[in-house]
């Protein structure tokens, strides 16, 4: 609301695109392992505060990356979110074989970056690029 300087209603944002971030000053060990499923958008974040009110902020990653949520359930409404959700970059860099593609993809991504203020989402099949809550690239590999 605030970037936008106007009021959001629900019908104006993309639910299939959330994510849940959690941040404390400690995770349990049983809390660090759930976010381990590579198409589950869960994010652990440890905020300590120092001398001075300086803040660290960390973004833990899982211990080990396990195999998708799908697999451990049947719903369709999970289903369905899950194919929306955010897949690291790796995901595509992984499946490009020919080098000259992986050269080209790196130039234009550096370029877009360039820009400044630059989001980049990875989902199942797209690399996306948005400034100011506006979606204007797009990558297919």
């Amino acid at each position: 609301n605030e970037r936008l300087e106007k009021n959001l209603k629900r019908k104006d944002v993309d639910w299939s695109q959330s994510r849940v971030v959690f941040i404390a000053d400690s995770f349990t060990r049983y809390q660090q392992n759930a976010i381990g499923f590579k198409d589950l958008p869960i994010e652990l974040w440890e905020v300590k505060l120092f001398e001075k009110d300086l803040v660290s902020y960390s973004q833990l990653k899982p211990p080990t990356v396990k195999g998708s949520i799908k697999t451990l359930t049947k719903d369709k409404t999970i289903q369905k979110i899950s194919k929306e959700l955010i897949y690291p970059l790796s995901h595509h860099l992984d499946r490009i074989k020919d080098s000259k593609i992986k050269e080209l993809f790196g130039k234009i991504r550096e370029e877009v970056q360039n820009l400044g203020k630059v989001e980049e989402n990875s989902r199942k099949y797209f690399i996306g690029y948005w400034k100011d809550n506006i979606k204007f690239v797009e990558v297919f590999l």
